[in-house]
């Protein structure tokens, strides 16, 4: 994964910005986003879910809304 092989979507300024954006957009609220790498093909994500949120919803969260937004563009 860390050489580049595969889609390389993330690459992109414009699409990385996207995902940067979602995974703050909570911070504080649905997890306390510690930090996180948007790599070209992937991304790493260091965020304990708060209250009720179980880190499967935050990734269905994320994974839908940059989706559906790097679709649009």
């Amino acid at each position: 994964m860390d050489s580049g092989h595969g889609s390389c979507l993330l690459r992109d300024p414009r699409i990385r910005e996207v995902v940067s954006s979602a995974l703050t957009y909570f911070h504080q609220d649905r997890a306390d986003t510690h930090g996180y790498v948007v790599m070209p093909n992937h991304v790493h994500v260091l965020v304990p879910p708060l209250g009720e949120w179980q880190p499967e919803q935050l990734l269905h969260s994320w994974k839908s809304y940059t989706a559906h937004e790097i679709n649009k563009r």
